[in-house]
C-alpha cells in the first residue's frame, strides 16, 4: 500500500515541477524582452545624441560630456570593448554646450539640443534664434545655466522659460527683453544671477523682479 501511495503521488510531484519551470521560463522571458527593449533604447538615444554632436560640432565652441565635467577624464571610464558594442553616448550624457557660431546659428541648429536631456549648461550668446526657436530649450529640465544674451529674443521667447525649476544663471545682455517679459522670469524661484544691462527693463522692472527673486543678483 505505501508503495502504491508513494507512486500515486509522482504525477503531482511532476506537474508542479512542470507549472514550476514553465513559470520560471515566462518570467526569464519577461525579463529578457525588458532588458532587449532598454539596451535597445539607450542604444538609440545614444546615437541620436551622437548625432546632435556631430552636427553642433561644426560650429565655434564646446561641447563637453559629463565625464569631461571639471578636468576629469577625457574618455567614458566604461571598457573598451563595451564602449565599442554600445558607443561611446551609450554611457554618458553631454553636461555643457557653448556655442559661438553667431549668425550662422539658427533655430534649426537649436532644435539638435533637445538630444541632450541632461543638459546643465548652455550658452548661445549672439546666436540667430528666434522665440519660436525657444521650445527647444523649454525642453531642457535639468539646465541651470543659460546665456541668450546679443540674441533676438523678446518677451515672447521667455515665456518659454518658465518651467526651467533648475535654472540658476541667466544672462539676457542687451536683447530686447522688457518688462513685460520680465514677469516671466518671477516664476524662476530658483534663480541667483541675472543679467539684463543694455535691455530694455526699466528700473521699475528691476524693481519688480528683485521683490519676486530677493535671493536674486540683478545686474542692470
Amino acid at each position: 500500500m505505501g508503495s502504491l501511495a508513494q507512486t500515486s503521488g509522482t504525477p503531482t510531484v511532476r506537474r508542479r515541477r512542470t507549472q514550476f519551470s514553465l513559470r520560471s521560463l515566462l518570467l526569464l522571458v519577461l525579463l529578457m524582452s525588458l532588458a532587449s527593449g532598454w539596451l535597445a533604447e539607450g542604444v538609440a538615444r545614444g546615437r541620436r545624441q551622437a548625432a546632435a554632436v556631430a552636427h553642433l560640432q561644426r560650429f565655434p565652441g564646446r561641447i563637453r560630456y559629463d565625464y569631461q565635467d571639471q578636468g576629469r577624464a577625457q574618455e567614458p571610464p566604461q571598457p573598451a570593448w563595451a564602449r565599442q558594442i554600445l558607443g561611446d553616448d551609450f554611457f554618458c550624457d553631454v553636461e555643457d554646450v557653448c556655442l559661438g557660431g553667431g549668425k550662422q546659428f539658427t533655430d534649426a541648429d537649436l532644435a539638435h539640443v533637445r538630444q541632450f536631456p541632461a543638459l546643465k549648461r548652455l550658452s548661445l550668446a549672439g546666436a540667430r534664434i528666434s522665440n519660436e526657436g525657444m521650445e527647444n530649450v523649454a525642453q531642457l529640465h535639468e539646465l541651470q545655466v543659460l546665456n541668450l544674451s546679443a540674441t533676438p529674443i523678446t518677451d515672447h521667447g521667455l515665456a518659454h522659460l518658465a518651467g526651467l525649476n533648475r535654472l540658476q544663471r541667466l544672462w539676457l545682455r542687451r536683447t530686447s527683453i522688457t518688462d513685460a517679459g520680465a514677469t516671466h522670469l518671477r516664476q524662476l524661484r530658483g534663480l541667483r544671477t541675472l543679467d539684463v544691462k543694455d535691455s530694455r527693463i526699466t528700473p521699475r522692472g528691476v524693481a519688480s523682479l528683485r521683490q519676486a527673486l530677493p535671493l536674486c543678483e540683478i545686474t542692470y
